[in-house]
């Protein structure tokens, strides 16, 4: 116990375990460390030196250290029994901040919020613990720790689900998915556009594109007729249509791709297409190519194409002579499609290789 009256020091005690008689002490025997509490409290553990008064033979503390105060011990009570019957998982990290963010669990499907105060430190090189500062985490980190439930600190009443024991995993450690299916090929249904650019808001991605995949998979006893495809897959990435920011994509409607496909091991199954090794040898079997991953534009849709030579060619646009009329079509550079596209469409021996930049003369 520790007392002070009006403004003068009064002995408090200490119990000591395995002994009936308490060490007495004044509050000038402690001396605070830094980040500690100025005063001790009731139920705080510490450590000290024992003196003996000759006179009284009362027994006193000398240098008393604070070992834990009564408030980290509490703390640590309600750590442990929130700890009781959880169980470790593993994900990746998806936000970072300064000292707190969030992690994708592969076993649950709403992010789980972490503070770095319950960020193990980093392991060193043997395999042991460097007992250094938390490790700092960074967005696409994988790792694992522990999930509890807590009371929100911004909002009064409500509880959050919060990690603890975070701890760095070696990349590749955690799965998210699995590829089911090699080298497949599907029709785009639909391919949405992805929002304007703007420095106002945070860029979000659009919904994952439709794709029909044109020999339906069996998957442990389910029949998988279509895949998502999120933009980020997009072959040919994305274009810019205009200065107020849209933009636009390589592939339409009616589209051939080929891709791996994928399935979610988190939450509900769900199905994806991904990037896939198999380059094209003008079949729709996989040919054992062994080039970068990539979704693959085999061959666009001719719905709405055309055919033609180029005639002119200026800065930013230029203009076709369609073969089929003596229309001559507008079209700017932006429209054209980049260089490792058309590469990849010659491949397929659906088209001719591209030799340079267009120019007049040119067959589109």
């Amino acid at each position: 116990s520790a007392k002070e009256g009006r403004g003068e020091s009064v002995d408090g005690k200490i119990a000591v375990e395995g002994r009936e008689d308490a060490i007495y002490f004044s509050p000038p025997s402690y001396q605070s460390q830094r980040g500690q509490p100025r005063r001790l409290s009731k139920g705080d553990v510490v450590e000290f030196t024992v003196v003996t008064e000759r006179r009284t033979k009362r027994k006193h503390a000398r240098n008393i250290s604070l070992l834990q105060s009564q408030a980290e011990k509490t703390r640590a009570e309600r750590e442990a029994k929130m700890l009781e019957g959880a169980s470790p998982e593993v994900g990746r990290v998806t936000k970072a901040r300064h000292d707190w963010g969030f992690v994708a669990s592969t076993s649950r499907s709403e992010e789980v919020y972490y503070h770095i105060s319950h960020v193990l430190p980093s392991e060193s090189e043997d395999g042991g613990d460097e007992g250094g500062p938390p490790a700092q985490l960074r967005e696409g980190d994988e790792v694992e720790f522990y999930v509890v439930d807590e009371p929100d600190g911004k909002n009064k009443g409500r509880r959050r689900t919060s990690s603890r024991r975070v701890r760095v995993l070696p990349p590749g450690t955690v799965k998210f998915e699995e590829v089911v299916a090699e080298g497949v090929t599907g029709i785009v249904l639909d391919c949405p556009s992805p929002a304007p650019f703007s420095f106002d808001r945070e860029e979000k991605d659009p919904a994952p594109a439709r794709v029909l995949l044109k020999v339906p998979l069996e998957v442990d006893g389910e029949t998988v007729t279509e895949v998502g495809l999120e933009a980020r897959h997009y072959p040919g990435g994305t274009l810019q249509l205009g200065r107020r920011g849209e933009r636009g994509v390589w592939i339409r409607r009616g589209d051939l791709l080929r891709f791996d496909v994928s399935r979610s091991l988190v939450g509900g199954r769900s199905y994806r297409a991904v990037p896939t090794r198999c380059s094209f040898g003008g079949r729709d079997d996989h040919d054992g190519g062994t080039d970068v991953p990539a979704v693959r534009l085999a061959s666009p849709s001719l719905c709405g194409r055309a055919e033609g030579t180029v005639k002119t060619v200026q800065d930013n646009y230029g203009f076709v002579r369609c073969a089929e009329s003596s229309v001559d079509a507008y079209f700017p550079l932006s429209e054209v499609m980049p260089p490792a596209l058309q590469a990849e469409l010659a491949r397929s021996g659906l088209y001719s290789p591209v030799d340079g930049e267009l120019r007049p003369g040119t067959e589109v």
